[in-house]
């Protein structure tokens, strides 16, 4: 849960985290819930990255205590035109995947949609895995990925 809004203010900057809208008091807590929700299955996951913008970086820290930014998971919300691109890129990166690596992306319903094409709601998060037997996954597109479902921590 973020600050009240619809994409960011005008004038925002992707350096400056204040003029962002940026997670509020029911966001940072949720987030720890989800590290503890982890936490409590003994799911580590392997890497945790999060696209550049503050409010995806401070999700990803407050609930795994750790995370790397990725561009490939830029809202795409405001501009468009690098979205087939980071969809391809995040696809590649599903494809290197081993079975048994657990690896949370922490991005923007806007790109989550572009990328394997399920709109998701403020907090939840999609489960999924390179389809068996897909070709690679940029030329296919989001149906090289398979969704195994939702999470929704309370």
């Amino acid at each position: 849960q973020t600050t009240p809004g619809v994409g960011d203010p005008p004038g925002w900057k992707l350096e400056q985290c204040a003029s962002q809208r940026n997670l509020d008091d029911s966001g940072i807590a949720h987030a720890t819930r989800i590290g503890r929700w982890f936490a409590e299955r003994r799911l580590r996951p392997t890497a945790v990255r999060h696209s550049p913008w503050c409010r995806t970086r401070d999700t990803a820290r407050l609930a795994f205590g750790r995370s790397e930014p990725w561009a490939a998971l830029s809202n795409i919300f405001e501009d468009r035109s690098g979205a087939d691109a980071q969809a391809i890129e995040v696809r590649r990166f599903v494809d290197t995947l081993k079975a048994d690596d657990l690896v949370v992306l922490v991005s923007h319903g806007s790109t989550i949609n572009h990328v394997v094409g399920v709109g998701t709601a403020p907090g939840e998060a999609v489960v999924v895995r390179r389809r068996r037997g897909a070709p690679d996954a940029a030329a296919v597109g989001a149906g090289s990925i398979e969704v195994l479902g939702r999470l929704r921590v309370p």
